[in-house]
């Protein structure tokens, strides 16, 4: 355990022992989506909202940002003491399959990775079970639960964009802390240094023509996406995530709107399935230039990380007879139209890489009051979920995860505009919505969300 100053301070002046304070402090491990991963990083880190003093980060650089995909926080929690909460942010299905105890596997064939067997092979996907930063190490390198002392079998909660009723998981039942915001998405087209007409035609994406190219693939030609004739020469190629991925999930729920393990096929450029990580889609580059471009299909796989759909999408595809289109939150959104790629969070431009594109969805652009207002209907709902049968004091814990995010979520001001215009939010509070959706999927209905919608333990 790395001690907060506080605690430091009072075992210096003799008033808390060093045994005294490990036992106090409660270690709870969270993992899954990363969609209200920066919402969580300033939960945590403001007095009042998850901690009632404010937590301190235990780990070091790169591990203490608001994109770090591993990170520890600490802090007092009213009702249990010092809590250390150790993060490992994987993705939804990954995470929801973690804290239930359940691998999560998907078979590759030779044609998707040229190193599976020829009957395919089964591979566990990234993420189940998580690797957490560990306290022997002072929060620098990561190991499974299984290897870290007193840790848990399978980690306390998962955030997750979508129910776990929709799931890949849907058993054992989880606690079910209930929805903490709403997760918008959108589809973008890639970046083209020498777009054809077709390319330059292709604004919009409606969702009858989005399900069509998901299942036929490269074959399904740019007509369905346009509607002009002159535009049936070239293909669509869509670019995505895996079975691990809420936004997947998302993509096929709310966006397709197609059964969410119906068969798919995705590609991805400059990428491939290194022997070292096998089963794991990985980008390889380079960027570019368009003859150094080589289209895979990767049928019902995708990328673990959002970053993995963003980089192709700044990749350029120009003279593929393909309009490449890509499904990110927005996060990844943001980076893709600016084209940062160079590092982790996007931090700048890579050689012969360029600016990804905005497309409307069923004629409207993402924004916070198109979602509101149902205008827009391509978004999920975040959940917080407790491992099976949880008791205190990891649902005080959760109570105050909870707590902590609503009060986050309330400041939330809408910011005008659209995608395209002004930086949208990537979780809006439920309280803004004047839609609701009784289920994870379908169309919404007008009216306030019915109650209640988040529940205590």
């Amino acid at each position: 355990m790395k001690l907060n100053k506080f605690t430091s301070a009072l075992i210096g002046l003799g008033i808390v022992s060093l045994a005294g304070a490990a036992h106090a402090t409660t270690t709870i491990y969270i993992t899954g989506s990363t969609a209200a991963r920066a919402n969580f990083f300033t939960a945590a880190t403001v007095a009042g909202e998850i901690f009632t003093g404010g937590g301190v980060i235990d780990s070091p650089a790169p591990n203490n940002t608001s994109s770090a995909n591993t990170i520890v926080f600490e802090g007092n929690i009213t009702g249990v003491g010092d809590v250390i909460i150790n993060c490992s942010w994987t993705g939804s299905e990954a995470g929801i399959a973690s804290v239930a105890g359940k691998p999560l596997n998907q078979t590759l064939f030779q044609a998707q990775d040229p190193n599976a067997a020829p009957g395919g092979t089964s591979y566990g996907l990234p993420g189940v079970p998580p690797s957490y930063l560990t306290p022997a190490s002072g929060y620098t390198t990561t190991a499974l639960l299984s290897a870290i002392p007193g840790a848990p079998s399978t980690p306390d909660f998962s955030m997750a964009d979508t129910s776990q009723k929709v799931s890949q998981t849907p058993a054992p039942l989880l606690t079910d802390y209930g929805i903490v915001g709403i997760v918008p998405f959108t589809a973008m087209k890639g970046y083209e240094s020498s777009p054809d007409a077709t390319y330059g035609r292709v604004s919009n994406v409606s969702q009858p023509a989005l399900a069509q190219a998901v299942v036929a693939g490269e074959i399904l030609n740019a007509f369905y996406l346009t509607g002009n004739t002159a535009d049936s020469a070239d293909g669509i190629g869509i670019i995505g995530r895996n079975l691990g991925s809420g936004t997947k999930a998302n993509f096929m729920l709310s966006g397709a709107i197609l059964p969410i393990n119906q068969t798919v096929s995705q590609v991805a450029l400059n990428s491939g399935y290194p022997v070292g990580n096998p089963g794991v889609l990985t980008f390889n580059g380079p960027y570019g230039p368009a003859a150094s471009v080589t289209d895979s299909p990767v049928g019902n796989d995708g990328f673990d990380s959002g970053s993995g759909v963003q980089k192709c999408l700044n990749v350029d595809g120009s003279g593929k007879g393909i309009v490449y289109v890509g499904y990110v939150g927005l996060s990844d959104a943001k980076h893709a139209a600016a084209d940062d790629n160079t590092g982790p969070g996007g931090t700048g431009s890579a050689a012969n890489s360029g600016t990804a594109v905005y497309l409307s969805y069923n004629g409207v652009y993402e924004s916070d009051s198109a979602i509101e207002t149902g205008a827009y209907t391509w978004w999920g709902q975040e959940h917080l979920f407790g491992s099976v049968g949880q008791g205190a004091p990891a649902t005080t814990v959760g109570d105050a995860i909870l707590a902590g995010l609503n009060v986050q979520t309330s400041g939330i001001v809408n910011p005008g505009g659209d995608v395209r215009t002004v930086l949208q939010d990537s979780l809006l509070p439920v309280s803004s919505m004047q839609v609701y959706r009784t289920q994870d999927y379908g169309a919404a209905v007008q009216g306030s969300w019915p109650t209640p919608y988040q529940f205590t333990h």
